[in-house]
């Protein structure tokens, strides 16, 4: 024979084996005895197809004729041979886009789509993050479920102001398990980043006043702002009025001094027009689900007149 159906000898009674032998060597004795040696030497229990098979063994004992019911013996089982792992089809963060350091970041409940399937029937699933540690894990095999669609949500274990980078598993009920820890090369990571980002405006006055002691009368004025934040800040931008009325765009000249996106940027606004000014700086920062504008903590007000002014 080719192949063979093995049992699990330290387990079965002594009945059971008898009639496993019976199946067993009963075709292949009868192979021979109807069709020779050639007959018997082609048998083989060997799946070579992927797919459910269904057995079904007649014993009679060896005075019954082949075409007599009389003390026959019959079972049936089925079989899955699979050996092909699910598929993952997508697995993508929810409600987040990757930075320009490759992270996605959330302000609060991380939480990734996932679609997978398989061909028979789905197994369990887990993620886990780099170091093997499991954050979330579950089963699937008792709906007989071919396809995954869920979006799960990541907390358990999950530190803030973190980087993890994940990985997911899926198997199948034969055992088979697929993996899934990047996308086009690139890590899954994701972070959840719930510090505030620091900020500064230079020659800021106790009152919240700038310091003018620098400047004459009617001379240009400058602002210049820094921040910075554990992750990332993109931009910075500023919003100011002027004796109660909006500051248009056109007429605040800013100076990017630090152009790159990263741990801390620095920028400088310059104001012409004579007038009481009040301007708030805003940060964009990259640490939430999405791009948001984060006003600075910091308003500052001061006059550009005729004659000096020192506050």
């Amino acid at each position: 024979m080719f192949g063979y159906v093995v049992m699990n000898k330290p387990e079965i009674k002594f009945k059971d084996f008898d009639l496993y032998r019976s199946f067993y060597c009963g075709l292949c004795r009868e192979l021979r005895e109807r069709y020779g040696i050639s007959g018997q030497i082609t048998l083989t229990y060997d799946l070579t197809t992927e797919g459910v098979y269904a057995f079904h063994f007649t014993s009679k004992h060896h005075y019954v004729a082949a075409n007599e019911d009389a003390n026959t013996t019959d079972a049936s089982i089925q079989v899955l041979y699979d050996k092909t792992a699910p598929s993952i089809a997508a697995m993508e963060f929810a409600g987040a886009k990757a930075s320009a350091d490759g992270i996605y970041y959330f302000s609060k409940d991380p939480s990734i789509h996932i679609t997978a399937e398989d061909a028979f029937s789905l197994g369990d699933y887990k993620v886990t993050d780099q170091v093997g540690n499991t954050i979330l894990t579950g089963n699937i095999a008792a709906n007989g479920d071919k396809t995954f669609d869920k979006t799960l949500v990541l907390t358990n274990g999950i530190e803030e102001n973190k980087i993890y980078t994940i990985i997911f598993y899926i198997s199948d009920k034969s055992g088979n398990i697929a993996t899934k820890s990047n996308e086009n090369g690139v890590a899954y990571r994701f972070a959840v980043d719930t510090e505030k980002p620091a900020v500064d405006i230079a020659d800021k006055e106790s009152t919240n006043s700038l310091k003018l002691t620098q400047y004459w009368n009617g001379s240009d004025v400058t602002v210049k702002a820094s921040a910075s934040d554990n992750f990332l800040i993109s931009r910075i931008t500023a919003s100011a009025t002027c004796d109660g009325k909006a500051v248009a765009d056109q007429e605040q000249k800013m100076n990017l001094e630090t152009e790159a996106i990263g741990q801390t940027m620095n920028a400088s606004f310059i104001y012409k027009k004579a007038g009481v000014y009040e301007v708030t700086e805003h940060m964009m920062r990259l640490a939430t689900q999405r791009l948001q504008s984060v006003p600075l903590l910091s308003t500052m007000n001061w006059q550009i007149s005729a004659s000096p002014v020192f506050r």
